[in-house]
């Protein structure tokens, strides 16, 4: 069963000091971000990346982590494959790994 992320907008962020630290950890499977001091991450999901095409106009767009079984009703997925940004734990993809780290963690 693969795994699905079910990411949810945090709104507690106010009642943290302004000196705790936010730990983030690129792995090579799965991205991870939290607060320090806290014993599981709050947001967890995939390190990977998709660019379907949109089914009526074409558009490409990009996918962080696993989509949602939803966007196959409008996103043709066969002819693009999740791709990860790393190759033997090293990382050679650094445009996947733009929209990884700075789309997909600081805009949840």
């Amino acid at each position: 069963m693969p795994f699905i992320s079910q990411i949810q907008r945090q709104t507690d962020y106010g009642l943290f000091p302004s000196t705790t630290p936010i730990v983030i950890d690129n792995g090579a499977s799965y991205f991870r971000i939290g607060w320090a001091g806290e014993n599981e991450p709050r947001v967890v999901f995939r390190n990977i990346v998709q660019r379907p095409r949109h089914k009526s106009t074409g558009e490409t767009v990009t996918v962080v982590g696993d989509h949602d079984a939803a966007l196959l009703k409008y996103f043709d997925c066969t002819r693009s494959a999740p791709r990860s940004p790393f190759d033997s734990n090293v990382v050679y993809q650094f445009e996947i790994m733009e929209y990884v780290s700075v789309m997909a963690a600081f805009f949840l």
